[in-house]
């Protein structure tokens, strides 16, 4: 089962290779539903994301998945001429009438059909794989018991399905609520997400949502949820975070091609902590894949998350939406990350050329995190760009600094460490 990482920058491209993807996707900020606000690829940087990714001999996905209106459709026709000689291994899209352009300016390359399509019947599988979609990435909606049904229907059709990222509350992702109040559309890549918002009622209000969810055995659960409304403050609009670690076996078993995790907008210690575990169970024996579960969710616990829900995936979790507070903040902070092998020098052992994020101090201890690893290291040493040493290095530049540690980091190693109180 590949596994597919998000790629908002070519940094984070590289980084997410590094630590365990097998393919990443990525795109145009003006093309990419998701991607606008935080993704820093130009024509430049996407040219050589692709070469860098079939250097390692691993796959690139390119999304034009927006929904464009006639105006739009020039920009687009220019831009699939510019894919074309780009030569990603796919193209993500949404929009039937971009699926037309890109048959008719783009000879056999493969096509993946965007979650934002919402596929998630044997009947809607079937029509896309006839207009010559060779992947559906199934609307999250989709139960595995339905993933697995639609594949036993369409053999030679690849399916895609999230497993771990952030949750919107619209159906398959389609709000309007960005656009209606910041005039940023999030069907544009530009969501301002005012569903992580507290929201009000002006007049009280009581309201009971009971939710059920039966099994083939016929038993009933039920969670109820008592929301009362006054001049208190409610997230109702809130989705947890999906998170399938735990039931990676399942979806291999079920015949699911690839495993994908959303966040082009998130941070590069959230992807490097994200893609590492979810490899390293992929990976594993089933009696390495206990402690590694384990492992993980203590990890993702460290990162920022709105909790934790499996969505759809095993039928409707009745507790999908997180209605105390818009989420966990992170008592952790990522303090550096080592440059890439090729840039990086050092003037003695355990000293690396650095980026700093955030205030590093002389004497402190850090984790450092890399591919097979996490341990705690002392910084002894910070001399800065000129090898002058310093008590502190701070981020907010693009200077680079060295620092020396008490033991030997690999490459691509991130640092983090506890947030100041």
């Amino acid at each position: 089962m590949e596994l597919l990482a998000p790629a908002g920058s070519l940094k984070k491209l590289k980084y997410a290779l590094h630590y365990g993807a097998d393919a990443v996707y990525c795109g145009m900020p003006a093309f990419s539903l998701r991607g606008a606000r935080a993704n820093q690829f130009n024509l430049k940087d996407l040219k050589k994301g692709i070469e860098y990714t079939k250097k390692l001999d691993k796959k690139i996905y390119l999304t034009l998945n927006i929904y464009p209106h006639n105006q739009e459709l020039p920009l687009i026709e220019k831009h699939l001429k510019i894919v074309a000689q780009l030569k990603p291994n796919a193209l993500i899209l949404a929009d039937p009438g971009i699926l037309v352009l890109t048959k008719k300016i783009i000879k056999n390359l493969p096509i993946h059909l965007s979650t934002q399509a919402n596929c998630l019947n044997i009947q809607a599988a079937n029509f896309w794989q006839k207009q010559g979609v060779n992947r559906i990435i199934l609307a999250r909606e989709t139960s595995l018991r339905e993933a697995k049904e639609i594949k036993n229907q369409t053999k030679k059709l690849e399916l895609e399905y999230f497993g771990h990222g952030a949750m919107c509350m619209a159906y398959s992702g389609r709000c309007l609520l960005s656009a209606y109040i910041n005039q940023q559309s999030a069907n544009k890549g530009n969501c301002t997400q005012p569903c992580r918002w507290p929201w009000k009622l002006t007049n009280r209000l009581t309201v009971e949502l009971e939710q059920s969810n039966k099994s083939k055995k016929k038993k009933q659960t039920q969670a109820k949820f008592q929301l009362e409304q006054n001049n208190q403050e409610t997230y109702i609009l809130n989705s947890k975070d999906l998170c399938l670690i735990e039931y990676l076996e399942r979806f291999r078993k079920a015949g699911i091609d690839c495993l994908k995790i959303e966040g082009r907008n998130k941070s590069l210690y959230y992807l490097v902590t994200v893609v590492k575990y979810y490899k390293q169970v992929l990976d594993a024996t089933p009696a390495q894949r206990k402690n590694i579960i384990k492992q993980a969710l203590a990890e993702f616990d460290k990162l920022g998350n709105r909790q934790y829900t499996t969505g759809f995936a095993l039928g409707q979790d009745p507790q999908i939406q997180n209605f105390s507070d818009s989420g966990n903040r992170s008592d952790y902070q990522m303090v550096a990350e080592l440059t890439e092998p090729e840039f990086a020098e050092k003037v003695e052992d355990n000293n690396y050329k650095c980026y700093i994020h955030n205030a590093v101090n002389l004497g402190e201890r850090v984790e450092a995190i890399s591919v097979d690893d996490l341990k705690t290291v002392r910084i002894k040493k910070i001399l800065n760009h000129d090898g002058e040493e310093r008590q502190s290095a701070h981020g907010g530049t693009d200077d680079f600094c060295y620092l020396q540690t008490s033991q030997q980091l690999s490459n691509w190693t991130i640092l983090r460490k506890l947030k100041p109180e």
